[in-house]
């Protein structure tokens, strides 16, 4: 079964490469660059997965955190940084990839999260 994975990344080349990564394992991605779309996104499409770029210079990345506790408390996160301290864990946040990353590191997360029965506070020690 594919599983919809939310990628919201600025930086276009990354983005394709992500999204290819992604969809070479199996999964679905949709790639967008704004919170806007992607709360679009999130109204029209059931999404397994959210992949946020925490460093958009037009996106505040924990008040959209916080937006999203709401309407959609189910979804897991896994933020991608290149500063894993100012990430927050919550219930939703259940990895951070710190930049840089290999492809292979961020799809064995995806994996992880979407695929295998794990404890989240797992994903949570084992992070960055």
């Amino acid at each position: 079964m594919s599983n919809t994975v939310l990628l919201i990344e600025d930086n276009q080349d990354l983005s394709e490469i992500i999204s290819d990564g992604i969809l070479a394992a199996g999964d679905t991605p949709v790639a967008v660059y704004s919170r806007t779309r992607a709360l679009h996104v999130l109204r029209t499409t059931p999404c397994e997965l959210i992949i946020l770029d925490y460093d958009i210079p037009d996106l505040d990345a924990a008040a959209f955190l916080a937006e999203l506790k709401g309407p959609y408390p189910a979804i897991p996160v896994l933020i991608l940084t290149a500063q894993p301290s100012r990430v927050t864990f919550n219930s939703q946040v259940v990895a951070v990839l710190e930049r840089p990353f290999s492809l292979n590191r961020l799809l064995g997360k995806v994996d992880l999260i979407l695929h295998q029965d794990l404890d989240r506070s797992f994903l949570r020690k084992n992070s960055a």
